[in-house]
């Protein structure tokens, strides 16, 4: 193996994670798509759609480039009472 070069940089910050904003989790695609219609007319210039992770399905509101504005996201909407999550891929 080659020997690491180190130049003084540092490797980038976690928080600089492509980030995906997501809200709820239903076990039907209907729920989610009721769910979808709510945030979308929420008024909160939300475009959001419908994904399947794992078996069930989000709503994903938002993609990122960094956690730090995908948390700004997350916050307003807790604050609007949306259980809202970050995720990263």
């Amino acid at each position: 193996p080659e020997p690491k070069i180190t130049t003084g940089q540092q490797a980038p910050e976690p928080a600089n994670v492509p980030s995906k904003v997501v809200v709820g989790y239903y076990s039907t695609k209907e729920q989610a798509e009721v769910a979808k219609g709510i945030i979308a007319e929420s008024g909160l210039n939300i475009s959001p759609f419908v994904r399947a992770i794992g078996g069930a399905y989000t709503i994903q509101v938002g993609s990122y480039s960094s956690r730090e504005k995908a948390q700004s996201v997350v916050n307003d909407l807790l604050r609007n009472n949306y259980p809202a999550r970050i995720i990263t891929e």
